[in-house]
């Protein structure tokens, strides 16, 4: 996720188990959970500790239950409601996690403080402990997505957390119908990405550079290729259990391959699609001598490449490229299906 992020977990002693949940949802996006029960002893009074530590994080995330909880000496409120006024006054990011209770089991002025909270500020309810870790790391992601509009990664395996953080958030929003275009110069570059899709259950279209290309430069790297695409559905595979081989279709282009790129899309429920997540990065290429006797290997990097958000002002501009090229090698037969089954 780039940065790591400090967030500020509030709770009534009563939901340990809920805020250990939340806790492990913040760690899985590697950032800082803070949180009452950790702090050290100290003589500050609760009120200039709760300042002093939540002046240190990003995000207040607060967990609102039947019990009002134990009153802050001298404030004639909550612990807990302390905490979210010192998060207002702080302007930090709010998000509020309701758990689904009887009306009647709910204190007084718990259910006040809960009317208050769904009055400010969108919120999202928990039935199952469970539930809580995804819930978090969907409004998480969400709240960090709308900080900033990029992230740089350097090797496509640094994509996988972003892919899998976008899925989440998707799922948390019940946004399941997701599709995705993956462009690699190999199979073997794409294992990691191609895999975290699957094991979602997104249909994904993969485009490498086809074994028979002219773009190939020698006998050696074509083997490569054709041994890395025989390898790929086993890599694909989930311990235990068979690929599903309607997720996925693979073609292999004819053309100078020096782009990789990710392209997601989500459909907006009249049978269109509209892209919702975009990764580019490229190559680089050396010649090299491995012996006198014998022909020049070609040897790649991959250089830094860039998530971009939609809020982002270049997001449409290079997921139209994306869509583009691959319409492009479609309809001028650039691109053909290679079966791997």
């Amino acid at each position: 996720m780039g940065k790591e992020y400090s967030v500020f977990i509030s709770s009534t002693s009563d939901l340990d188990a809920e805020r250990k949940e939340a806790v492990r949802g913040v760690l899985a996006l590697k950032c800082n959970p803070v949180s009452m029960e950790n702090w050290a002893a100290t003589s500050d009074p609760p009120p200039e500790r709760i300042k002093e530590k939540l002046a240190g994080c990003e995000v207040f995330i607060l967990l609102a239950g039947s019990r009002y909880g134990d009153l802050a000496e001298g404030v004639g409120v909550s612990y807990v409601e302390l905490e979210y006024r010192e998060a207002l006054a702080l302007h930090r990011k709010i998000f509020v996690l309701l758990k689904d209770s009887n009306p009647g089991d709910v204190d007084k002025k718990q259910s006040e403080f809960r009317d208050l909270l769904s009055h400010r500020h969108t919120n999202r309810v928990w039935k199952e402990e469970s539930d809580i870790a995804s819930l978090v790391m969907g409004g998480l992601h969400e709240i960090i997505l709308g900080c900033r509009s990029t992230d740089v990664f350097h090797k496509n395996v640094d994509l996988v957390t972003h892919i899998e953080s976008y899925i989440e958030q998707a799922a948390a929003k019940d946004d399941r119908s997701l599709r995705a275009a993956i462009i690699q110069y190999t199979s073997a570059n794409a294992v990691e990405l191609v895999r975290a899709l699957l094991w979602k259950n997104a249909p994904t279209h993969l485009y490498v550079i086809s074994p028979k290309s002219k773009h190939i430069i020698n006998r050696h790297q074509r083997r490569r290729l054709r041994e890395s695409l025989a390898e790929l559905p086993n890599r694909l595979r989930r311990p235990g259990e068979d690929l599903d081989e309607s997720l996925l279709a693979v073609y292999g282009y004819d053309a100078p391959g020096s782009i990789r790129a990710v392209l997601i899309e989500r459909s907006t429920g009249e049978g269109d699609w509209t892209p919702d997540f975009v990764a580019v990065g490229s190559y680089v290429y050396m010649k090299m001598n491995l012996r006198k006797d014998e022909k020049l290997d070609i040897r790649g990097g991959e250089l830094p490449g860039l998530v971009l958000r939609p809020k982002h002002e270049g997001f449409q501009v290079f997921a139209k490229m994306i869509h583009r090229t691959i319409k492009n090698w479609h309809e001028n037969h650039i691109c053909s299906p290679i079966d791997l089954f």
